[in-house]
């Protein structure tokens, strides 16, 4: 077993255990019925492929713990939960595609391609990031083999978690297989590839003018309806929803503290520091446990480093040594106070060997040792190797009960100041280097020897007690502020009137546009609730709630309540037109058509009228710009950046002089080629092939192609009935 890992400050874990516990996915278990009665078996139905909630389950409830055993104080927030939710189920539904898609092909991964994903040449980036030393960088092939040794006497739980381990390499080594033969799958016949070299031998030397769309005003341009309806015919293909969407409208009612909240929490922080200066220091402890809303910090710090400065600036610790106290100061929403309880020079880290001894109160079958023998031993040990550190390495594997260690003659490798527990920590920084001590563990269940091989160089750091106090409005202003939303919600029936009465109280109404995955409101805190009601059954665009909703930023302190109402549904498949008029960005794409109708009107005229570019410049008073060696290949167009369409035309003339102007992304081009040439040396037919290959097998790399399988399936999802709040 890992020994480090049980002395360790919240460790306590086997490696095994340790290394499973770092899966990439967390889930909470807070399951809601659907409010509307009846509730599916499944939290999705894929192509007919389904996600039993019993499957989803076993998935969340297992990686959810382990997740919560990597958090300083084993919690999550709400936000961290719901995404991880969120990624559990993306990963079930890629599982399901995918799998599929590799069963029809044929495609598997053996049991002997397995192990070597975690002990072979091919290291799965499951395994690599799990069962990488984070101080060495290298990858520690021998904690799997111990895994895999221990298998047999590991707790159910245990094994579960590393059958998912290994499920999950190989899923990804499924999907990596799949991109491949995707990626492998291109091909470019012989004579596409002769015609692209004959297109890239021709290379042409540019100037051009820019009439830029940004030259034109928004305010200048009216749009009518057959303006919006032009452009949504000719891109209609660009707005496609893939999933069921919500529209809702909303009035947020925010809570401040008020100026009487404001007054009591000054008084109660003038007493609680009163009470702090009383506190003696073996106290101290219990009385920030207490009081504060974060947790004691036993460890130590530079007065640099964020866990002080978060708090306390350099100009209030300026000054101050252990027994000072640091007078209450207000930090954004919080009242901080503290006391520097000692300061000591520490190194950042240290590096030493250890011979573990331990006896059969550790609980593992193989050690049959008394604590009396054990402690014989121990003592018998450290009296040889304290008078002959060189003989520390060879007692290693004679005596230790650290398999892990074994091979690397019990080193531990540098582990970081507050990383330990701190009485062992003490005893190591207190030893010399190459010296050797003994430390009891807590537990009694046997020793370590250790010897201490290197430290960092020493700095000053100190170990601060720190009260934060939150600057909370009261019972009585949040439920003054709830009575007014209640209020406000009394004399609205629907959107429509809560929009009215809204503008005739001065109130913002926001809009924010969700789906079955959302969790927040624009501008708002966790709003999960909210999402479930908007996709309940029985909702009607135009409905408004028949409660308000409070919401709430613990870190911030920051309480809201919500009037909420659904204004529309958007379905499945073509974004109507009329919910694109809604959104500011369709109206400046057609605010940009209409500019590229009228400047390309302009340009035209421009040609006719002009003999030269430099006419053209001059009467437009521009400037000329330059673009040389261009061909089809090539990426940007000078300045002016990636416009293919530009590009495109100039690859395909055939005289010089003025072109007929190109509508590009930024702007109308009007462009006079200057000259026309071949390359000096004809890129090979062969090599291009070649070069699109390599391009789309980079490709596969950045696109995933479980996003286009999923676009293109038929999907029922129930994911907003499980996951309400």
């Amino acid at each position: 077993m890992a020994i480090i890992g049980r002395i360790r400050k919240r460790g306590g874990l086997a490696v095994a255990i340790v290394a499973i516990a770092i899966l990439a996915f967390i889930f909470s278990d807070l399951f809601t019925r659907n409010r509307d009665g009846g509730m599916p078996n499944k939290v999705a139905s894929i192509d007919g492929m389904d996600i039993n909630i019993n499957e989803y389950n076993s998935r969340s409830e297992m990686t959810e713990n382990q997740m919560r055993q990597q958090t300083p104080e084993g919690k999550l927030t709400q936000e961290q939960s719901f995404q991880t939710k969120i990624m559990t189920f993306n990963q079930l539904v890629s599982e399901k595609l995918i799998k599929r898609e590799c069963d029809a092909l044929g495609i598997t991964v053996g049991e002997d391609e397995l192990t070597d994903m975690f002990l072979g040449t091919f290291i799965s980036n499951i395994a690599r990031q799990q069962f990488t030393d984070p101080t060495t960088g290298q990858y520690n092939a021998q904690a799997v083999r111990q895994i895999m040794a221990q298998y047999d006497k590991m707790q159910p739980e245990q094994k579960a978690a590393w059958q998912e381990m290994r499920k999950s390499a190989v899923d990804e080594r499924m999907q990596q297989k799949y991109g491949m033969i995707l990626a492998k799958s291109f091909y470019m016949p012989k004579a596409m590839a002769k015609h692209l070299s004959n297109v890239y031998d021709q290379t042409a030397d540019t100037r051009f003018v820019t009439l830029p769309y940004a030259s034109i005003d928004d305010s200048k341009i009216k749009l009518t309806d057959k303006d919006y309806e032009k452009y949504y015919n000719d891109h209609k293909n660009e707005f496609i929803a893939y999933e069921e969407g919500r529209e809702v409208s909303f009035v947020k009612f925010d809570v401040q503290p008020s100026p009487a909240d404001i007054k009591a929490i000054n008084d109660s922080v003038v007493k609680l520091f009163d009470e702090m200066q009383k506190t003696p220091n073996e106290e101290m402890e219990s009385f920030v446990s207490s009081v504060s809303d974060s947790r004691y910090d036993s460890s130590y710090h530079k007065r640099t480093d964020r866990a002080v400065t978060t708090y306390f600036a350099d100009s209030v610790l300026a000054g101050k040594g252990a027994g000072s106290f640091i007078a209450p100061t207000q930090v954004g929403n919080n009242w901080v106070m503290g006391k520097i309880m000692s300061e000591q020079a520490r190194p950042d880290s240290v590096k030493f060997s250890i011979i573990a001894v331990f006896n059969n109160k550790i609980g593992a079958e193989q050690i049959k040792r008394t604590p009396e023998q054990e402690k014989a031993l121990v003592d018998s040990l450290y009296n040889v190797i304290s008078k002959d550190t060189k003989l520390f390495e060879e007692n290693v594997a004679k005596f230790s009960d650290d398999p892990q260690t074994k091979d690397k003659f019990g080193d531990q490798g540098w582990i970081t100041d507050g990383n330990l527990m701190e009485d062992m920590f003490q005893s190591i920084i207190s030893t010399p280097i190459n010296g050797v001590v003994v430390y009891h563990r807590p537990d009694g269940a046997g020793d370590y020897i250790i010897k201490v091989t290197d430290k960092t160089q020493l700095q000053s750091k100190i170990r601060l007690a720190h009260v934060v106090m939150g600057i909370r409005p009261s019972d009585k202003t949040i439920n003054d502020v709830k009575d007014k939303a209640n209020i406000f919600l009394s004399k609205a029936k629907d959107v429509e009137t809560m929009e009215k009465q809204a503008q005739k109280q001065s109130l913002n109404v926001n809009t924010s546009y969700i789906n079955q995955m959302s969790y927040q409101l624009d501008g708002t805190p966790y709003a999960r609730e909210i999402v479930s009601w908007a996709y309940g059954k029985k909702v009607k665009a135009g409905e408004l709630a028949s409660e308000i909703y409070e919401l709430q930023d613990v870190d911030n302190f920051r309480d809201m309540f919500v009037v909420v109402g659904l204004k529309s549904i958007q379905e499945k498949g073509f974004i109507s037109l009329e919910t694109l008029k809604k959104d500011a960005n369709f109206e400046r794409l057609v605010k940009i058509e209409k500019k590229a109708e009228q400047l390309m009107a302009e340009a035209e005229n421009l040609i006719k009228s002009n003999k030269t570019i430099e006419d053209i410049a001059a009467k437009k008073g521009v400037v000329i710009d330059s673009a040389y060696g261009i061909d089809f290949s090539t990426p940007y167009y000078g300045k002016a950046g990636a416009e293919v369409k530009v590009i495109g035309t100039i690859s395909a003339a055939k005289n010089k002089g003025l072109l007929k102007p190109v509508k590009g992304f930024n702007g109308i081009y009007i462009v006079n080629v200057d000259n026309i040439s071949k390359r000096a040396v004809k890129e090979d037919a062969e090599m291009i092939r070649q070069q699109y290959a390599m391009r789309m097998n980079q490709r596969m790399n950045q696109i995933n192609p479980v996003g286009v399988l999923y676009q293109n399936a038929k999907i029922d999802n129930y994911f907003v009935m499980y996951v309400g709040k």
